[in-house]
């Protein structure tokens, strides 16, 4: 069974850290699950340099499920709208 991966974007977030972060997961063969952090619910986000990106859920439908990693793309504001997300 796959490694179960949660990779949290949020507005603002360094698009080349979540992209890098998601992309060799996915080629080492994990389940890479990655969680739009928007308050309204939507799946896309805007990154540091203006670059949209689609999520494949919004955080709150990963609430109560087991991850083996999350990992948390840097980037400001994007690390500190992780950050004041109250679900992570």
């Amino acid at each position: 069974m796959p490694r179960q991966i949660l990779v949290p974007v949020a507005h603002g977030c360094e698009e080349i850290e979540a992209v890098t972060i998601i992309n060799t997961l996915r080629r080492a063969g994990a389940q890479v699950s990655v969680a739009a952090c928007t308050s309204d619910g939507n799946l896309e986000i805007e990154a540091s340099r203006g670059i949209k990106l689609v999520a494949d859920k919004h955080i709150e439908a990963c609430l109560n499920k087991n991850f083996h990693l999350i990992a948390l793309p840097g980037g400001m504001p994007g690390a500190a709208n992780l950050r004041d997300n109250p679900h992570l």
